[in-house]
């Protein structure tokens, strides 16, 4: 997936899920949070383009780093915006 369909992905799931809650704010959390995985490519200076590759499919998109990426934003926006906690 190209990055400009990754930023918009991610811009409308975070639109549909906090958007009611932190306005337009939540696009741009989207639009980070799908972008961030596509990072990896910056590491291709370092590595040949085999090495980048197997690292942008493996470690990079897994989903234990995903996981704990999706922990980090979600209690970064909880934090920022003083969010209620659900009981």
């Amino acid at each position: 997936m190209d990055s400009i369909t990754q930023i918009v992905l991610g811009a409308a799931v975070a639109e549909a899920c906090l958007g009611k809650k932190i306005g337009n704010r939540a696009m741009v959390w989207g639009a980070i949070a799908g972008t961030i995985p596509d990072l990896d490519v910056l590491s291709n200076i370092f590595m040949s383009p085999i090495d980048g590759l197997s690292f942008h499919i493996g470690p990079a998109h897994s989903a234990f780093n995903l996981l704990i990426l999706s922990f980090v934003l979600a209690w970064l926006v909880h934090t920022i915006y003083q969010l209620p906690y659900h009981k």
